[in-house]
């Protein structure tokens, strides 16, 4: 089968999951932050699902390259896969774009496990079972209260807020029926994980209030504590390359063992989650799950 062929198949097979078309959200203007961030100027921006772009083979070339120099192993090998992540899972990948250009990707899913890390694990023994040894088959199948944040990768400089802008945005356009979010953040193996129960509130006291950085935490969970969400649990070697992956050793992130951060949702607000200014009374989920 062609590339070409493939792709056309691809595209077909989103559309044909009961996937719409997303909101796009576009600002052009200095967004209003909560104490915890400095004002950032975001340019005009889009978020919108990756069926969305997949018609455009320049930009699909440029997320795969960034997958793969960020994940390894866990991005996409080639562009077989880069489709077929399209057509299984195109309604629950995120794009955002920044003046027209592709900036971030945020890579979700769904189970019912009620915020539950153990339940999700019994769900998923590995992150390969979460993403069908990276063929993304699974995401079909995928229904439930918890969302999944799989892997936010912001291309180029950090500290522009875009992983936080995509995962704001995404986590506000979920629909009612979601309830929580758990993450699947990489830490080094040597991670402490009797970290993880202390208090929530000492943990904000010291990342927000007093501006330190809370025992060992790396940067990626970090930057979901500074999103609102709270420590839940910890795999060791949850996130090990399945048997034959290719792309083994590349890419940025090489740590296998996981922290779950949890998100949860109180009525109709994400609690201590920034509602981006461009969301809007009436704006439809970006996509149908």
């Amino acid at each position: 089968m062609t590339i070409s062929t493939f792709k056309k198949a691809a595209l077909a097979g989103a559309l044909g999951t009961g996937a719409v078309a997303g909101t796009k959200l576009v600002i052009d203007h200095y967004r209003r932050t909560t104490s915890r961030q400095p004002s950032i100027y975001v340019p005009p921006y889009r978020i919108e699902p990756l069926y969305g772009v997949a018609g455009n083979r320049r930009v699909m070339e440029r997320l795969r390259e960034e997958l793969e120099n960020e994940w390894g192993p866990f991005g996409p090998a080639d562009m077989k896969e880069m489709y077929g992540m399209a057509g299984n899972a195109g309604d629950k990948v995120h794009v955002i774009s920044l003046d027209g250009e592709p900036a971030g990707i945020l890579q979700t899913g769904l189970a019912d496990v009620h915020g539950d890390y153990e339940r999700l694990v019994d769900l998923y023994p590995s992150f390969n079972h979460i993403t069908g040894n990276g063929t993304w088959r699974t995401a079909r199948r995928m229904r439930g209260d918890t969302a999944l944040l799989l892997q936010v990768t912001a291309f180029g400089e950090r500290g522009r807020g875009v992983g936080s802008l995509l995962r704001n945005s995404v986590l506000w356009n979920m629909p009612d029926t979601v309830r929580y979010a758990l993450t699947t953040t990489p830490v080094d193996d040597n991670f402490d994980p009797s970290h993880l129960s202390t208090p929530v509130g000492e943990l904000y006291q010291q990342l927000v209030v007093q501006g330190e950085q809370p025992f060992s935490y790396p940067p990626a969970v970090r930057f979901h504590l500074n999103g609102g969400a709270e420590p839940a649990g910890y795999a060791h070697g949850y996130k090990e390359p399945g048997a034959g992956r290719p792309n083994a050793g590349k890419g940025r992130q090489h740590n296998c063992s996981i922290v779950f951060m949890r998100y949860t949702r109180n009525g109709a607000d994400w609690r201590n989650v920034e509602r981006p200014d461009t969301m809007s009374i009436g704006s439809q989920p970006l996509s149908r799950r």
